[in-house]
């Protein structure tokens, strides 16, 4: 696969590396000629939607688990979830695939085509 702009960097390179954190996926949406291509936009979009998806998870976990005998499980549980999506995306990206998540895969590739 060619490199993109002058960083040398191939797109799967690039599109794995937005997986570190958000603030790759943010770069990557924003600036040329990143954003012009559509396999970077879909890994970016996918990366803030799961993001997301783990902040909420962290957030409503503890407030539910209160209810439940096996709180500390459930938690540990959703975090290895959503770590196991994170590196099966992140190799999928690497590898040049589209990995699409459950649930946010698909609004990812709709997000991708329409910019």
């Amino acid at each position: 696969m060619p490199a993109v702009g002058d960083t040398g960097f191939t797109e799967n390179q690039l599109a794995a590396f937005a997986y570190f954190t958000p603030v790759p996926a943010i770069a990557l949406l924003i600036f040329e000629p990143y954003s012009r291509h559509e396999f970077l936009r879909f890994h970016s979009y996918q990366c803030l939607l799961l993001a997301a998806t783990a902040l909420i998870v962290a957030m409503f976990v503890p407030v539910f688990a209160f209810l439940l005998p096996f709180d500390i499980l459930l938690g540990a549980l959703s975090q290895l979830a959503i770590l196991g999506m994170w590196v099966m995306a992140a190799l999928g990206a690497w590898r040049g695939e589209r990995t699409l998540l459950p649930i946010i895969g698909p609004i990812a590739a709709k997000k991708a085509q329409m910019a």
